[in-house]
């Protein structure tokens, strides 16, 4: 037997604490990380048809505001080849929409369901993206 068709509509509520930190401002690096990254056109990492907004340059693997409470010695077991966080090698392009746009953005999905929208199919594809503007953006146009 299967399991039909069907939407999960599924409110959470995140947490993300972040220790005391300087205010963000682009370093010298991330600066020439995100200009190289345009010059060479990166595109949306997603690249699934149904990318929105301009290409913006994501910290990927640790978030700028979380790079003083990290322990590094972990970090570097895993990507021997990350020292700084505003390195291109942990960057990610990422379209505006699957960048910050609710229920398609990396920072507002859970990476579970973030992540398919690279790999669906057009027809689920296209479901998702119906079901998502009609149950979090109704009444929005």
């Amino acid at each position: 037997m299967k399991t039909p068709e069907h939407n999960e509509v599924i409110h959470t509520t995140y947490l993300a604490h972040y220790e005391e930190h300087e205010k963000r401002t682009e370093s010298p690096l991330f600066k020439l990380t995100k200009k190289h990254m345009h010059e060479e056109h990166v595109g949306c990492w997603i690249d699934n048809g149904k990318c929105e907004g301009n290409i913006e340059i994501h910290h990927n693997i640790i978030e700028w505001s979380a790079a003083t409470e990290v322990n590094w010695k972990k970090i570097q077991l895993d990507y021997p080849w990350f020292s700084n966080v505003d390195q291109e090698g942990q960057m990610r392009g990422l379209c505006e929409k699957h960048h910050r746009h609710k229920g398609f953005g990396i920072h507002t999905t859970p990476y579970p369901i973030w992540i398919l929208q690279k790999y669906m199919t057009t027809e689920a594809l296209e479901d998702f993206e119906k079901a998502v503007k009609e149950e979090l953006y109704a009444g929005h146009k």
